[in-house]
């Protein structure tokens, strides 16, 4: 006997993979929820809490660390909504003008000071 999921059409198969991973969401949550449930009881039996267990992690994740915005540093001659601060990648418009032949000062942003 063939199994019915040999007979399906693709759409068939679509809907079907929805509902597994559905399903299988679905029961991660209860068994985080059953965990949770499980930890909160045996800290109350103890008389401790989650920052005794785990002192500055309790209660949120972990921090990442904050980047500040860098100002721009360059700016692209042929459309000037575009600015890059010369940290990290360079963008695909600083590379193409330079290609072809634009000067790396010359796209460099001038503020009053001289600079």
């Amino acid at each position: 006997m063939a199994h019915p999921v040999t007979k399906m059409t693709s759409a068939q198969l679509d809907v079907l993979q929805k509902r597994i991973d559905l399903r299988r969401e679905q029961i991660k949550l209860e068994a985080v929820a059953a965990a949770r449930r499980k930890v909160e009881a045996w800290l109350a039996e103890s008389d401790l809490s989650l920052q005794d267990i785990l002192p500055g992690r309790a209660g949120h994740k972990t921090s990442r660390r904050r980047t500040s915005r860098q100002p721009a540093k360059y700016r692209n001659p042929a459309n000037p909504a575009q600015t890059w601060s010369g940290k990290g990648r360079r963008p695909v418009w600083f590379l193409e003008a330079e290609k072809k032949g634009v000067k790396r000062e010359a796209m460099e942003i001038r503020t009053r000071g001289g600079k």
